[in-house]
């Protein structure tokens, strides 16, 4: 899974949705006509391409409008969902 492969969170995943980014594929409803559930490569995963309706398959481009970025803000206190 690009950004995930190795068992770390892509780049701007909040920690909650991990299990979403566990296998080497990846489900959502997509942004295109029809809207249906689909499955797509884990390589789609931070490639600046917006494919999911929630744009969670973006979480560390601004690729998906309304998207979230989440901040982990080592040594700070607590993390941060932030705009992307």
């Amino acid at each position: 899974l690009a950004n995930g492969s190795d068992g770390a969170l892509p780049h701007g995943a909040h920690p909650e949705t991990a299990e979403l980014y566990s296998a080497q594929k990846f489900g959502c409803v997509q942004l295109a006509e029809p809207r249906e559930f689909v499955m797509l490569d884990g390589s789609a995963i931070n490639d600046d391409y917006c494919d999911c309706l929630d744009g969670s398959d973006e979480p560390g481009t601004s690729a998906c409008s309304g998207g979230k970025f989440y901040c982990l803000n080592k040594g700070g206190a607590g993390g941060a969902s932030l705009p992307s």
